[in-house]
C-alpha cells in the first residue's frame, strides 16, 4: 500500500483501517506508520494510536489506562489516555490487539 501524505502543519491525520488479525496486527500498522516519510517528521515523528470505544470512561481514567498498559508489549503507556467514551492507545511495533484488550478489561474498564 502506498499513499501520499499531504502537508497539514503537523496536525494529526486520522485514518481508519480494517485489519485481518489472522495476517497482521496493530503493531505491524504502527511500524509502517512510524516508517513513513512525512513532511513534518523532523518536528513530529509519525506514530499510530489505536482508539478503543469504552463505556463510562472519561479523562479521569487516564492513570488507570496507563497502569493497565504499562507492561503490554508494543504500547507506550505514558502516551496513552482516556477521554469521553474512548481509550487512545499509543501503539508501536509488536503491539497485539488481543493483549491490549485483555489488559484494559483486566483493569475493570468495559470495552464496547
Amino acid at each position: 500500500m502506498t499513499s501520499k501524505i499531504v502537508p497539514n502543519g503537523g496536525k494529526p491525520q486520522i485514518v481508519t483501517l480494517d485489519v485481518d488479525l489472522s495476517k497482521s496486527d496493530v503493531g505491524d500498522i504502527a511500524a509502517a506508520v512510524a516508517g513513513c516519510n512525512t513532511p513534518h517528521a523532523a518536528k513530529v515523528a509519525p506514530s499510530a494510536r489505536l482508539v478503543l470505544l469504552a463505556s463510562a470512561v472519561s479523562a479521569k481514567d487516564t492513570e488507570k489506562v496507563q497502569k493497565a498498559l504499562a507492561h503490554v508489549k508494543g504500547v507506550n503507556a505514558k502516551h496513552s489516555e482516556a477521554s469521553k467514551g474512548q481509550i487512545l492507545i499509543h501503539v508501536e511495533k509488536g503491539a497485539k490487539l488481543a493483549e491490549i484488550r485483555e489488559a484494559i478489561e483486566k483493569a475493570g474498564l468495559v470495552l464496547k
